[in-house]
């Protein structure tokens, strides 16, 4: 693991997860993870950032949450997995979101993720 003092307080992982909806899995293939082309399903979520986690049932956590998307949309969710060293760490961030003494098990990442890096995770 990875640890960059200057941008993060908390340890790269070897693989980042983001839990997204089975109905914006085209949009996904076609534009990659870009915040800038896509709806927010959080109401505190920055239109720059593309939230990952540390770990594939925190991100599922996140999107089970969300009260901004259709309820039939929450038994639809997939995990996206990529893996940290096709991202540009420089563009990876503390979620600011997150407010506690001990590091964050989810970050923010400035920048668009390509489809071609990205897979999908099974369990």
């Amino acid at each position: 693991m990875i640890k960059l003092k200057e941008i993060l307080t908390q340890e790269i992982p070897e693989y980042f997860y983001h839990a997204t909806y089975k109905e914006l899995l085209p949009s996904i293939k076609k534009y990659g993870l870009d915040s800038g082309k896509s709806t927010s399903n959080w109401d505190d979520s920055k239109p720059y950032a593309v939230y990952l986690a540390n770990d594939p049932y925190v991100a599922e956590s996140y999107a089970e949450e969300s009260e901004e998307v259709p309820d039939d949309w929450i038994d639809e969710i997939i995990i996206l997995k990529i893996k940290s060293n096709n991202l540009d760490i420089s563009k990876m961030h503390d979620d600011e979101n997150v407010i506690s003494d001990e590091p964050s098990d989810t970050f923010e990442y400035h920048g668009t993720i390509p489809w071609n890096v990205i897979e999908i995770y099974n369990d």
